[in-house]
């Protein structure tokens, strides 16, 4: 059996949060946005926003250069629109690269 290949854009997005204008980058699979699929949860995704120190981490994150401290082989995906603390709540994913492909 053939597993499915997805396809992952990254979209700017600017959104009023808490009234707030909020800019960050979407993650759209498939041409479905995952903050809009799980906008119910009030989390934004983890990419696009907030310090320059906290975005290069997110990278190294994504990228899997190195593990996060808190969650180790997850990721935060989706995290607090007011701070991004983890202990707000989050979305994460553990991401997994095998044959050049991102799991």
């Amino acid at each position: 059996m053939m597993n499915k290949l997805n396809n992952l854009e990254i979209k700017i997005r600017k959104e009023i949060i808490n009234d707030k204008e909020i800019e960050f980058n979407d993650l759209i699979i498939d041409g479905i946005s995952l903050y809009q699929k799980l906008i119910k949860y009030n989390f934004i995704p983890s990419l696009g926003w907030g310090a320059v120190e906290f975005q290069s981490d997110m990278i190294k994150y994504f990228l899997l250069e190195k593990p996060h401290e808190l969650l180790w082989y997850r990721i935060p995906i989706l995290i607090c629109p007011d701070c991004g603390d983890l202990d707000c709540g989050f979305i994460s994913a553990k991401i997994d690269l095998l044959d050049n492909k991102v799991i």
